[in-house]
């Protein structure tokens, strides 16, 4: 069995894949030659790019749909997000203006509570200004 970096060699040489093969017989003869002398050989295993391409060009319908679902996927999950997105800023909104109508009715309540005190205080006055001026004029009820 034959392994390693002779193995890239003949796996090279018998490509089925005319550009992936040794150009000539002085190629396969060069890398021969460094494989001997322990330097690195030209040949190497097919990178994955060039694997996955071959796989795409045989399985071209599978891979197609499976683009379209992954393109569509992707749109679902960015439209989706968008969506939460506007959502989130729609609820932030909806907060600040319940909060400034809470506090707008807060604001109200203390107003019209010094206003019934106010009131209140002023009827105070006036009965007291009556009981005074009916004392004063000598009725008493």
């Amino acid at each position: 069995m034959i392994c390693g970096e002779l193995d890239w060699v003949v796996m090279k040489a018998l490509e089925k894949d005319r550009a992936r093969r040794y150009d000539s017989a002085s190629s396969l003869a060069a890398d021969l030659e460094r494989f001997l002398a322990g330097d690195a050989v030209g040949a190497c295993p097919p990178s994955a790019l060039y694997r996955w391409r071959k796989l795409a060009s045989r399985h071209k319908a599978a891979f197609t749909t499976a683009t379209v679902v992954a393109i569509s996927l992707l749109c679902g999950i960015v439209a989706t997000s968008w969506q939460a997105h506007r959502t989130q800023i729609e609820r932030e909104r909806a907060e600040e203006e319940r909060d400034r109508a809470a506090a707008a009715e807060k604001q109200q309540r203390a107003l019209t509570q010094r206003l019934d005190a106010s009131l209140t205080t002023q009827k105070m006055l006036t009965n007291r200004q009556r009981t005074k001026r009916s004392v004063r004029g000598g009725f008493c009820t």
